[in-house]
């Protein structure tokens, strides 16, 4: 990442099954966040520690890019964290 960021953000599908529960990520203290893509607050749940820097993270332009990457690789769900200045994506193909 070319950005730099302090707080963890967790990217889960909504139709995830107990990949990493609710429970877990707040008592990780992660709070559940929306974005202001309708579409992709329908197909992901979004968690961080620290919202705005979620949002500084989570661009339009990122968005669309988990999607491309998602479709390329044909994948039936994407998981995605920001954690330590880096960023984990895992495409279940």
């Amino acid at each position: 990442m070319n950005k730099n960021f302090n707080g963890n953000t967790v990217i889960r599908p909504r139709d995830a099954f107990n990949v990493c529960s609710e429970v877990d990520l707040k008592l990780n203290n992660m709070e559940k966040i929306d974005l202001e893509d309708p579409n992709f607050n329908e197909k992901f749940f979004v968690y961080s520690t620290d919202p705005i820097e979620a949002r500084y993270l989570l661009t339009p332009a990122f968005m669309e890019r988990l999607y491309e990457t998602s479709d390329a690789f044909n994948s039936k769900a994407e998981y995605c964290s920001f954690y330590e200045n880096s960023i984990y994506i895992v495409l279940d193909t």
